[in-house]
């Protein structure tokens, strides 16, 4: 499975996600951008994309909820490692209260950065879920495998009205 993630104005990714109603694509408002996410076997819809493999995936994307979107930046020789660790630690998510999809998401280029989307009922569902024990803490768990400080960006699933 394949991604391909794309960062705009909320008017231009709207009309693109209108006009590809027909493809798998998770539209989301943020506060400073809007994103479109495209899910697929074979290629995109987008012009120049971020494109990541599926390692992991649980759940339905819908069109509705919050999203995250943990930017994590993996050194290239620490990739086994890491994703070893966030194997174990993905599998907890998807028992938590309001969870409803995660993709864990590995870059096609050497230098990227991995994502993890996960997709809640609402804010307040990831929110509790980030004050449990269950929360992944890349930088406490795995030592020193990061290129930069992961950070986290968030978004809601909207319709297209």
């Amino acid at each position: 499975m394949n991604v391909y993630i794309t960062y705009g104005t909320e008017d231009f990714l709207q009309k693109i996600a209108k006009h590809h109603h027909l493809e798998k694509i998770l539209y989301m408002v943020g506060q400073d951008q809007a994103t479109l996410f495209h899910e697929t076997e074979g290629e995109t819809v987008f012009k120049a994309p971020h494109a990541y493999d599926v390692i992991d995936a649980k759940g339905e994307l819908v069109q509705s909820g919050f999203v995250t979107l943990n930017h994590i930046p993996v050194k290239l020789e620490s990739r086994p490692l890491f994703e070893s660790t966030l194997q174990n630690k993905t599998n907890i998510s998807e028992h938590q209260p309001g969870f409803r999809a995660i993709r864990v998401l590995r870059p096609k280029k050497d230098e990227g950065v991995y994502l993890i989307l996960t997709l809640w009922e609402s804010e307040d569902s990831f929110q509790d879920f980030e004050e449990s024990e269950a929360f992944f803490q890349p930088n406490e768990d795995t030592g020193s495998i990061f290129s930069r400080p992961a950070y986290l960006t968030s978004y809601h699933a909207v319709t297209d009205n």
